[in-house]
């Protein structure tokens, strides 16, 4: 009873071999990563073209996120010095930019490596089916490669599922990031103007 759940993974594993149990890992651990990544540019990301230097502080803006909120209070000890301003803007950028980066560079890793392992499933799949050839025409033999045959498609199906969305959300991780950095950019020149504009 409790394990009628686990029915169909257990035939897909079944039919697919070990290889399909691979990318079923791969995929936990992809995805667990991407939606790790996307959650942190998502509460990291500040509305584009809303943030805004008034003075050498952020303006309180009730559109601001959590994050956002933090960050223009620590800017606020440090109102008098531009300098501090703009190193604690630089620290801050470079944290989100390190994290997100070291998340994508895995996650590209890791969308490379699904098809690839569906082709490793294709061609056992196949060798499977040219040995079952080899050894005769008989009843058996054509089971084994409709089992070859079956093994090497299913993999391939599950290596492409498994990347091809990975891949529409690795740019959303990727866009969210850009965004946020130029939101970054934007005030560390700003800060830059006000210093200019002081001396």
């Amino acid at each position: 009873m409790t394990m009628e759940w686990m029915a169909p993974f257990l035939e897909v594993a079944d039919a697919g071999g070990p290889i399909i149990i691979c990318i079923f890992i791969l995929s936990i651990l992809l995805y667990g990563t991407l939606l790790r990544a996307l959650h942190l540019t998502l509460t990291t990301s500040a509305p584009y073209k809303v943030v805004r230097i008034q003075g050498n502080a952020l303006p309180p803006n009730a559109k601001l996120n959590r994050y956002w909120r933090n960050l223009s209070e620590g800017l606020d000890g440090f109102s008098d010095n531009s300098h501090l301003a703009i190193s604690y803007l630089k620290f801050a950028r470079r944290g989100i930019q390190r994290l997100v980066t070291s998340k994508l560079a895995h996650i590209k890793i890791a969308i490379a490596a699904a098809p690839l392992l569906g082709l490793l499933g294709t061609i056992t799949g196949m060798i499977q089916t040219f040995s079952a050839l080899s050894t005769g025409m008989g009843e058996d033999a054509s089971t084994l490669v409709a089992s070859g045959i079956s093994k090497a498609l299913l993999t391939t199906n599950a290596g492409l599922v498994v990347a091809i969305p990975a891949i529409f959300l690795t740019y959303l991780v990727q866009r969210h990031l850009n965004r946020t950095l130029a939101v970054f950019g934007s005030l560390e020149t700003q800060f830059l103007n006000t210093m200019e504009g002081a001396s």
